[in-house]
């Protein structure tokens, strides 16, 4: 999804946490600014609920929940809030002193990738979750092409990048002890597969 900086005055996260709560319209908020987040597109749309199906069956007998886009996450070290398009907790769930509804703990996050959003939730927002110390794993889908992208942490300030660009390929999240096709997560897609070590201007 997209966002788009409102224009008005500094809020407070106290004044931010009351106003989501009786708004239709989700928004980011980061450092008493507000940012209105876009509806996605179709293709989008059908990604996001592919990668919950996927992890909803593949986490079945595991002790971990799988949140739509619907969920408001708090970084707490940046004070970031905002709604990746899935996330995941396992074990018990822990939420912001400031609202009951905050899920502060995900271990993994997934966010679909539009022209629009891959610079930010690839760099930026990335940035801000690597603050999370229960977050181990961040995984990037794209909606244009058949590209998916995994970080696992590896250290306090260390990631390792795979990539799958074929619709034959695995993702491995061994911190959750599961397996994910990229077949099912483009499940009735017919999204290109392109070669990006050829079209490298193809990556973002």
């Amino acid at each position: 999804m997209s966002t788009t900086q409102l224009t008005e005055p500094y809020i407070t996260e106290e004044e931010y946490i009351l106003r989501e709560r009786a708004s239709e319209i989700k928004s980011e908020y980061y450092q008493g600014r507000v940012y209105a987040m876009a509806g996605g597109t179709p293709q989008h749309n059908e990604i996001c609920g592919n990668a919950i199906r996927e992890l909803g069956n593949e986490l079945e007998a595991k002790p971990c929940t799988v949140y739509t886009s619907d969920q408001r996450i708090r970084v707490e070290a940046t004070r970031l809030n905002t709604y990746p398009d899935v996330s995941v907790v396992c074990g018990e769930k822990h939420f912001a002193a400031l609202d009951e509804n905050t899920l502060i703990n995900p271990i993994l996050i997934v966010e679909v990738l539009s022209p629009s959003t891959a610079n930010y939730d690839r760099t930026t927002k990335f940035d801000h979750y690597k603050n999370i110390p229960s977050f181990t794993d961040y995984l990037l889908i794209y909606a244009t092409h058949v590209r998916v992208e995994h970080y696992v942490r590896q250290g306090e300030n260390a990631w390792l990048q795979s990539v799958a660009i074929q619709r034959d390929a695995e993702i491995s999240i061994t911190n959750l002890g599961i397996s994910l096709s990229v077949e099912r997560l483009y499940r009735n897609l017919a999204l290109p597969e392109l070669d990006v070590l050829h079209n490298p201007t193809l990556e973002t």
